[in-house]
């Protein structure tokens, strides 16, 4: 009879544990709800997609948060609205740049015209929104990611996780949250997405990812909305109600202009962790070729840094790859092969002794960019790769096959 009672009560335990773990998460009808508010923006140049990224419906107007970096090099944007979330979002609408920070990764799209690109009333929208919450997230809180990663292949993708890290940095005399680190998987095309607490409110854009290659770690990074709220000079309360029209959330002074400007007076700094991880290779590595899906662009113009005619494009101030070369070959070629034909990269590799090499386009039509290092001495080298127009999905490969390229 004793050991039945203990079996019992092992029994509720275990049950009880199994719904604790399961507190926090959204059911189906809230996700569907959310999902509606997150579009797929399609960054335009010359009326053709140059890249991809996500975005949050916060307004029934039309207004978008999303993340600087998806609006930087574009002159246009295609917003795509879920109706099924089986199915991949449907185009719906042409929108404007109405406002980028200049402190953090953030920009506002205005939706404002048709497809045709006829001009709208807006007021007459009525869009799905998520409400921002009141509150900053907290260390251990259980959080959403939604967005449109390329490896989807349009879909809408929901993960999640939890909220590993907060930073604090002062941000027009406030002292907010000014960085959010997750263990929630963000992919390419995520950036500018939507991250929403247990409670399905808005609290920041998923913005970046992380990786380190010894311990296979993996960190994302949100921009976190009081950062936002900050920059704005508004409340999310203000926003909530209906109380703040775009033109003045547009005229915050920390955001400035419809033209995105890049940051200047920053330089390409190689002593800073690299975006997706240090890799070890020595002459003869298998397999050959090494790949790594990462995103080209970042907010620095490297055209301003005199570093040649072929640096060229926006990189970020971190190295995207480290590369730790050893043994004694004749050839090691890196390249970036874009996903998309007309996305415009460039690559830069500063090696172990200090000498840049830059490649714009590898020539014949072939906007890929290829750089070749004949001899390499060992050592560590650090990879930039730029981009021309709106960040870039796609793939790095390293090679010692001459053969082998983009």
């Amino acid at each position: 009879m004793k050991r039945m009672l203990w079996l019992v009560v092992l029994l509720s335990l275990l049950v009880a544990s199994g719904v604790s773990a399961q507190t926090g998460t959204l059911s189906p009808d809230q996700i569907a709800q959310i999902a509606q508010s997150v579009v797929e923006i399609g960054a335009l140049k010359q009326g053709q997609v140059v890249g991809i990224g996500s975005g949050t419906i916060v307004s029934p107007d039309g207004l978008i948060f999303t993340n600087r970096h998806v609006v930087e090099g574009s002159d246009d944007f295609l917003i795509l609205i879920l109706q099924d979330p089986s199915e991949p979002p449907v185009e719906s609408f042409l929108a404007s740049v109405v406002g980028v920070s200049e402190t953090i990764d953030f920009a506002l799209l205005q939706i404002d015209r048709d497809l045709d690109g006829n001009q709208i009333n807006t007021a007459s929208l009525n869009l799905p929104t998520i409400p921002l919450a009141s509150e900053r997230a907290r260390l251990g809180e259980n959080i959403s990611v939604f967005g449109y990663p390329g490896l989807s292949e349009g879909y809408l993708v929901y993960t999640t996780g939890t909220i590993s890290g907060v930073q604090n940095e002062s941000l027009n005399g406030q002292r907010v949250a000014g960085w959010y680190n997750t263990d929630a998987e963000i992919s390419p095309g995520n950036s500018g997405g939507t991250v929403v607490n247990q409670n399905g409110e808005y609290i920041g854009i998923p913005t970046a990812v992380r990786a380190e290659n010894t311990t296979g770690g993996r960190l994302g990074g949100i921009t976190p909305l009081p950062a936002i709220l900050a920059e704005l000079g508004v409340t999310a309360q203000e926003i909530n109600a209906g109380q703040v029209g775009n033109e003045q959330i547009a005229a915050a002074p920390a955001v400035s202009g419809s033209d995105p400007e890049l940051l200047t007076g920053v330089t390409l700094d190689y002593t800073l962790d690299p975006n997706y991880g240090i890799y070890d290779l020595a002459a003869g590595f298998e397999p050959d070729p090494f790949t790594l899906d990462v995103i080209a662009g970042g907010d620095i113009d490297t055209s301003t840094l005199n570093l040649g005619d072929q640096c060229v494009g926006r990189a970020t101030a971190q190295p995207d790859v480290r590369l730790n070369w050893s043994g004694s070959s004749q050839l090691l070629r890196i390249f970036f092969q874009a996903a998309n034909a007309n996305g415009d990269t460039a690559l830069l590799v500063n090696d172990p002794q200090g000498n840049w090499y830059c490649n714009d386009d590898s020539g014949s039509g072939n906007l890929n960019p290829v750089v070749d290092l004949e001899n390499p001495v060992e050592g560590q080298y650090d990879i930039w790769i730029a981009s021309g127009g709106a960040d870039t999905e796609g793939t790095l490969e390293i090679t010692e096959q001459a053969n082998v390229g983009p």
